[in-house]
């Protein structure tokens, strides 16, 4: 069953549009003056790496400062794990699935990431390195 609303008249649609007139006149100005405006969203950096074989492919990552990154790690062979520990990353990866990590390069230099599954030895070897640079 679906309920009828009433029908707004011509008169009460001039209403609205003539109240809410005033404001647009002094915000649009505004918005287009605005260099420091944040409506779009920053760029964002989509890298893959996959986990496998006790090794991560690419080994190594460069990003810029203040750059978002959204990794996807896949996980071929068997359980593995992505870590980083400046950025507080530690995700676990189950074969045959992704796990999907975003974050703000935010600090520049070099940082390790590595599995951090700690009780299979060929995953202890498991290392690479995200760069992030300067602007």
């Amino acid at each position: 069953m679906t309920t009828s609303r009433p029908a707004i008249t011509r008169r009460r649609a001039l209403a609205l549009v003539g109240a809410g007139a005033g404001v647009t006149a002094l915000v649009a100005p505004l918005r287009a003056a605005n260099p420091f405006r944040q409506d779009q969203a920053p760029a964002r950096r989509d890298i893959t790496v996959t986990a496998k074989n006790y090794g991560f492919s690419p080994d190594r990552i460069e990003v810029g400062r203040d750059e978002r990154v959204r990794l996807t790690i896949e996980g071929h062979d068997q359980i593995h794990s992505f870590a980083i520990d400046e950025f507080r990353i530690a995700r676990r990866i189950q074969p045959g699935t992704s796990a999907v990590i975003e974050f703000r390069a935010d600090r520049t230099g070099s940082f390790t990431y590595y599995c951090n599954i700690g009780a299979d030895p060929g995953c202890k070897a498991m290392r690479g390195t995200l760069v992030v640079t300067g602007k």
